[in-house]
């Protein structure tokens, strides 16, 4: 290929080359119109010969520009010129790949410190996650597709472009593609793989920072592969020493040969990498919160998936696949979100602040405070500040939402004394409200804890850091520090509850320990009286029993206790939602008969009666209550997605597919996500473009019906809309179109058997 310096492609000014692969060339090019150079990976124009390759190069090119992640590169354009193919992505500015970091560390004999390694490592796990989380795979992990400006941010280059290559072809099912020095042995063997594999890969990079090598070398690409497949590890302690055991367990555990005994998921492997990082610190004596990813997201807990629901056979064909990334629930449980986290803290600082009158000249060291200490007493040791006054101005400032204010009374305590331990506690909560910036937070709770260390509401910020922020979560030191803030908050009933209710979250979602979750649940409900609070965690109760437990009636009945002191309708409905999941249509029905009776006939719930009447098989009482909705609101979305179901199980597509156009006219992102609550998403096996493909395919519109499933595709991947391709490209003739769709279902059916076993035969049939 031709060096195309000087030249320019669409928009893009090619300025310099970069590197030269066997696949591609890539450029540094300027884009006048945005004034801001892009990387410009050009393809070699004799793949543009092979149409099989162009379509690969179109799915994958808009599949990856969909990934947005601060440690993956952002993909912004692909087109083609000519005969060159070409995808346009991030530059990033001054950057090294990992290997050539690795090499210029190897040359001076030296290796990145062991923090540094897990740090890097785990970022690369969390970006991994967020793109398995989509259905991507990257199947090329390796050092030099890993991009380091700094070492701060490590990024991920690459995806989708293994995919591409299909030079070997091993086997009949898909080619062998990655890079053999780290490639896991099942895709050495040229087996279907899925997320695992990445898991193995990128335990070989692990492997690689720590001890400054891979662990298999041999003369022949295909003899590494081998030896991946049949060699024993060499345990990284036999090469560098020390080796801290839970940096080495990590390692090993990714490395198995089996994929069924690594980690389960990329997150717990980040989860874990975070852990070791924040073990290896204490161990150290050095500070346990000093790395932190330069973006963080706002506090958030990490909730277990929802058991699926098994729909009737007969509604849903073929059956959507449900989403294993989140558990589906109508609104965030007490101080999920921001705004209540600024509300519990914020009441509780403020309690803690105005029991002490009389504030102290100095900042002194808290003294550990028994559960039986009185009011006063704890509220003047966790208050002794010199800052008390204006520090209770910043509270209530958080109290009322205003973070910049609260911010700027924080700030302007510590500039007056820069030691004020409260204020710094005070400071590092509002910026985990404000901003999510947790390594600022982090800082902020070390410098207090220098002084006062036993300080409840020290320990609850700094729970609520290893539970909430992104790049600290860890769970073990989460309920450790909201122990000790129940076990010093004396009679500070609001923190006491707070921390009670937080370490319930961390048992019952991190910790599978349901059980000590509804005990902890059971002791926030003694001491927090809020209406609004007490709801969601009667809410919060429901859900360790429901989802952690199996009992749908104890969960149904916290609902109601719920719906009882704060008569939000979102509690009745996910109680119906529960009752759907295990078939229990009466239970369902009845939620909403009450809902009906209470809310003065609400169409959309009316709505959701229908839905439960579908799933219980009376499809004309469903008929019936959606017609009555549609008359008091003839513009609800939801009846009308709804109506267009029932009309493709009646075998009349045209009427079903005008149902469904009407129910997305005009609608917006927040539309539809409104209409999808709480039954009409892909946990209840929906998805509103795919069931328009269905409806389109079933009128004969077979162009349409690819429109609408590429649009279902944007939302999210998985099996049924490639299989829904898979079939319509098979009636165009379009045989290998038709196998490569199946083999891209395949790749969402490992948690599905059967699934996978009707892709597999479908895929079979094709060579009939």
């Amino acid at each position: 290929m031709s060096d195309l310096t000087g030249q320019t492609l669409g928009k893009y000014q090619l300025v310099d080359r970069l590197g030269r692969g066997g696949m591609a060339d890539v450029y540094k090019g300027y884009q006048p119109g945005l004034d801001r150079y892009v990387a410009v990976k050009v393809m070699h124009p004799h793949l543009s010969e092979d149409p099989n390759f162009i379509t690969r190069f179109r799915r994958e090119a808009k599949s990856v520009a969909e990934l947005h992640h601060a440690n993956i590169v952002q993909v912004f354009d692909f087109d083609v010129q000519g005969e060159n193919y070409y995808m346009v992505m991030e530059y990033i500015e001054g950057g090294q790949t990992l290997k050539q970091r690795l090499q210029d560390q190897a040359s001076h004999g030296t290796r990145l410190p062991i923090e540094q390694t897990l740090d890097i490592v785990a970022k690369l796990a969390d970006a991994l996650a967020y793109a398995h989380n989509l259905g991507m795979i990257h199947r090329d992990i390796k050092p030099a597709n890993v991009l380091v400006a700094t070492l701060d941010r490590p990024v991920l280059s690459d995806f989708g472009i293994a995919r591409l290559l299909n030079e070997t072809g091993l086997t009949s099912s898909g080619a062998l593609i990655g890079t053999p020095a780290y490639m896991s042995p099942e895709q050495g063997r040229g087996e279907r793989i899925d997320g695992r594999s990445d898991i193995y890969s990128l335990g070989i990079v692990l492997y690689e920072m720590l001890t400054g090598q891979p662990p298999y070398d041999a003369d022949t690409p295909y003899a590494i592969i081998l030896k991946h497949i049949n060699d024993p590890l060499t345990p990284p302690h036999l090469l560098i020493d020390p080796m801290p055991e839970v940096v080495e367990r990590i390692v090993l555990k990714c490395l198995a040969k089996n994929p069924d005994d690594r980690f389960a998921s990329m997150a717990e492997l980040r989860d874990a990498l975070r852990g070791a990082r924040s073990a290896i610190g204490v161990q150290q004596a050095t500070s346990t919160l000093a790395a932190a990813a330069p973006t963080l997201s706002p506090p958030k807990p990490q909730p277990s998936p929802t058991p699926s629901p098994t729909p009737p056979p007969e509604k849903i064909a073929p059956a959507v696949a449900p989403s294993q990334s989140a558990r589906s629930v109508p609104r965030p449980v007490w101080l999920i979100g921001a705004l209540l986290l600024v509300l519990v803290v914020g009441a509780i600082v403020v309690f803690a602040l105005r029991g002490n009158s009389a504030p102290a000249t100095t900042s002194t060291p808290a003294t550990r405070v028994s559960s039986a200490a009185s009011p006063e007493a704890t509220s003047a040791a966790v208050s002794a500040s010199p800052g008390a006054v204006s520090l209770d101005a910043g509270y209530n400032k958080l109290l009322e939402g205003d973070t910049d204010a609260a911010y700027a009374v924080f700030q302007q305590a510590l500039t007056d004394n820069p030691n004020d331990a409260h204020a710094l506690v005070g400071r590092a909560v509002t910026e985990l409200v404000r901003n999510g910036n947790a390594k600022s937070a982090a800082a902020d709770l070390d410098r207090a804890n220098q002084t006062i260390p036993e300080d409840p509401i020290l320990h609850f910020g700094f729970g609520l850091l290893h539970s909430h922020a992104d790049d600290y979560l860890d769970a073990g030191a989460a309920e450790q520090e909201f122990t000790r803030a129940i076990e010093s908050c004396g009679g500070l009933t609001a923190l006491c509850g707070a921390a009670y209710r937080e370490r319930a979250q961390v048992r019952g979602w991190h910790l599978d320990n349901p059980q000590g979750a509804i005990e902890d649940v059971n002791h926030a409900l003694e001491l927090i009286t809020d209406p609004n609070a007490q709801g969601d965690i009667y809410a919060l109760r429901a859900d360790f029993e429901f989802n952690s437990l199996g009992n749908l009636q104890p969960a149904l009945d916290d609902l109601q206790r719920a719906y009882q002191v704060n008569p939000w309708v979102g509690y009745l409905e996910r109680a119906a939602r529960y009752a759907v999941q295990v078939a229990e249509y009466g239970k369902a029905i009845e939620v909403y008969d009450q809902l009906l009776k209470e809310q003065a006939g609400d169409p959309r719930l009316l709505a959701g009666r229908a839905y439960v009447e579908w799933m219980s098989g009376d499809a004309e009482k469903a008929r019936q209550s959606i017609e009555r909705a549609l008359q008091l609101d003839s513009t609800l979305r939801e009846a009308h997605y709804l109506k267009g179901l029932l009309l493709l199980d009646a075998d009349q597509p045209k009427d079903a597919l005008a149902e469904l156009q009407t129910a997305i006219a005009n609608a917006t992102s927040s539309d539809l996500d409104s209409m999808s609550s709480p039954f009409l998403n892909l946990d209840f096996g929906h998805e509103i473009y795919y069931d328009l493909a269905r409806a389109a395919v079933a009128t004969g519109d077979l162009t349409a019906a690819q429109d609408y499933l590429t649009q279902s595709l944007q939302k999210s991947e998985r099996a049924e809309p490639y299989i829904l391709r898979a079939e319509i490209l098979k009636q165009q003739g379009d045989l290998a179109g038709a196998r490569e769709s199946y083999l891209k279902a395949l790749d969402y059916t490992s948690d599905n058997p059967d699934l996978k076993a009707a892709v597999e035969k479908a895929l079979a049939d094709l060579t009939k």
